[in-house]
């Protein structure tokens, strides 16, 4: 019967740590290249063509993939780096002898678990009857043979036995790995959904300020537009008044000025009395704004001022 060497799960574990090691490592150079997208890769000039599902399991860690595939992904990640690529042709050497050694040993532990097959089966040699001491035998014989045949299965107990525990250690150690691997992978997709769900919370509460911003923003233009109606209803109100006013002083002063050009006398005359000073016209205001109608208005009555002041009246 073969054994199983004490070593064979070490190189099985090995090699899956290598391989793991091997995709970390292309996983990390993908992102350092920029982290492209696989269709981005697929699609880049190379000497080979690799598709974006190879891709895909050789970043993930499910297999490794040929010496040729993986250098044309270097060439591709890294802009064609030579010392890169001889960087991972030696990586890739050393994964795939650590797998060869792996393989070697998965066969020995199969060899030994199909040894082991019958553990729990008695030995055939068992079920013979022991020699009868009625059948002509002698007892001494008898005894000999019944202590050979005690001694054949304890032999036979103890190698079985011992296969049965080296099954078993290996077993435990397969479900250690399998829970191992479980656990990070469970760990990884915790922080995973943690990540997302701090973004998602990051996203809601930049949301929930721009609603705000944009509420306050509405708020400010309800005012402003509404102290922009105020203004306009007060310069319409100070236009109107403006203009009642102008007209009732343009009224006054055109009275005024007639009253003076034609004062009245308690001693009747023929002609009106005339003043030594230029004749006055009441100016036309009727096709010009307020502010040249005020300032006409204003001349007008200087210039009668001036008049008044050098008039000489007869008797």
């Amino acid at each position: 019967m073969e054994k199983i060497e004490t070593s064979d799960e070490d190189l099985v574990a090995a090699a899956d740590e290598a391989l793991k090691s091997f995709a970390e490592g292309l996983e990390r150079l993908h992102i350092e290249s920029g982290a492209p997208s696989l269709r981005q890769i697929e699609k880049r000039e190379g000497r080979r063509t690799i598709s974006a599902a190879a891709i895909s399991e050789a970043l993930n860690g499910k297999r490794l993939p040929s010496l040729d595939f993986v250098l044309e992904l270097v060439r591709r990640l890294t802009a064609n780096d030579d010392v890169a690529g001889r960087r991972w042709h030696e990586k890739w050497i050393k994964t795939k002898s650590a797998q060869k050694k792996a393989a070697m040993a998965r066969k020995r532990v199969k060899a030994a678990s199909a040894a082991t097959a019958g553990v729990l089966a008695p030995a055939p040699h068992l079920l013979v009857p022991p020699p009868s001491a009625a059948a002509g035998v002698d007892s001494s014989d008898t005894g000999e043979r019944l202590d050979e045949v005690r001694r054949e299965a304890m032999r036979w107990a103890t190698s079985h036995v011992a296969a049965a525990a080296v099954l078993v250690d290996e077993a435990m150690k397969q479900a250690d790995r399998i829970k191992q691997v479980a656990l990070e992978e469970a760990e990884r997709t915790r922080i995973s959904a943690e990540v997302r769900r701090v973004r998602s919370m990051e996203l809601q509460e930049s949301a929930r300020e721009l609603r705000e911003e944009a509420s306050e923003l509405r708020e400010e233009a309800l005012e402003l537009r509404n102290r922009a109606l105020a203004d306009e209803r007060l310069a319409k109100q100070t236009l109107a008044e403006a203009r009642l006013e102008a007209g009732a002083l343009v009224r006054a002063d055109q009275e005024e000025a007639l009253r003076l050009l034609n004062p009245t006398t308690d001693q009747p005359t023929e002609e009106p009395i005339p003043i030594n000073s230029p004749s006055f016209t009441v100016p036309d205001l009727s096709d010009i704004s307020w502010a040249d109608k005020l300032r006409a208005l204003h001349a007008y009555r200087a210039e009668i001022r001036r008049g008044l002041e050098g008039t000489a009246w007869e008797d």
